[in-house]
């Protein structure tokens, strides 16, 4: 679920809260929109179904395997429960946090380090290699499928979930929830933070974006710095895979050398830590 603020027309992210539970699920049930859910959260965690909101005995038995072999042997159910929904989603729920350990945080930056980590940490991935699937939908505000690659989805996510787990107007930085490479781009160009060329002097520190430069004015892929080597940058990036293309299908660590790569650092300079609030609401 994601919430508009009429006010300034940039979506509003709204977090803490897990995915909304769909009802005790069994197999015959008319709602189709939540068994897709359920599927989609199961094939998640390893227990692949076809994804077509029909609950039948298949569905059934994924979640009877999936209470047996993660809930323990004493936990045995083909209907959805509250219990299994919330183990289901619990990574989703832990990516959506708002809290934070305020000794290992002093800027913004940190904060989106943080995120960008505990996203890595929840395993975030698309379903079916066409940017599907609950994730996507999160970080694209409910747009999925081939049209929406969600890298630049991503690292706006996490922006704005650092920017307003500290309660920030997010008009105060222009602050813009972008799909595109090139509108990332063109966004720190206009706040003068867009470095095209680096260096190992080059200062980049973490928590800033990079960009990968196809040319002729065209980004094609984009992540989250978390470090800045002598000669690379460490990364978390998503929409990509282990050979770090920018049509992968999970938020990964990766290693990057300066080839090609620019990045917009200081895109928040201006604002100061405050102390953490927790935003509540849903997130489906």
């Amino acid at each position: 679920m994601y919430l508009a603020n009429k006010n300034n027309g940039y979506p509003k992210y709204v977090g803490g809260g897990p995915p909304v539970y769909p009802g005790a699920l069994e197999i015959g049930n008319s709602n189709r929109e939540g068994t897709k859910l359920l599927q989609e959260y199961l094939t998640l965690a390893g227990y692949h179904l076809v994804l077509d909101g029909l609950f039948g005995h298949a569905t059934a038995q994924a979640i009877y395997k999936y209470s047996f072999e993660v809930l323990g042997a004493g936990y045995r159910t083909t209907v959805l429960t509250k219990y299994v929904w919330r183990k289901l989603t619990a990574n989703m729920t832990f990516a959506l946090s708002s809290r934070y350990d305020a000794r290992k945080v002093s800027d913004i930056n940190d904060l989106v380090v943080t995120f960008a980590k505990r996203h890595l940490k929840a395993k975030a991935m698309e379903l079916n290699m066409r940017n599907e699937g609950p994730w996507v939908r999160l970080y694209m505000q409910d747009h999925e499928g081939p049209k929406f690659p969600w890298c630049a989805g991503f690292v706006s996510f996490i922006l704005q979930q650092a920017l307003e787990t500290q309660c920030r107007d997010l008009g105060d930085i222009d602050f813009e929830y972008l799909y595109s490479c090139d509108l990332l781009a063109a966004w720190g160009n206009a706040r003068h933070a867009l470095f095209q060329h680096i260096t190992p002097k080059t200062h980049v520190p973490p928590g800033s974006i990079f960009l990968v430069y196809r040319g002729h004015g065209d980004w094609v892929h984009t992540g989250i710095v978390i470090n800045k080597r002598d000669n690379c940058l460490e990364t978390i990036e998503g929409n990509t895979n282990m050979a770090g293309v920018r049509e992968g299908t999970a938020v990964l660590h990766r290693f990057r050398s300066f080839k090609k790569i620019h990045v917009i650092t200081d895109y928040a300079a201006d604002i100061e830590i405050t102390r953490p609030r927790t935003i509540r609401s849903t997130h489906r």
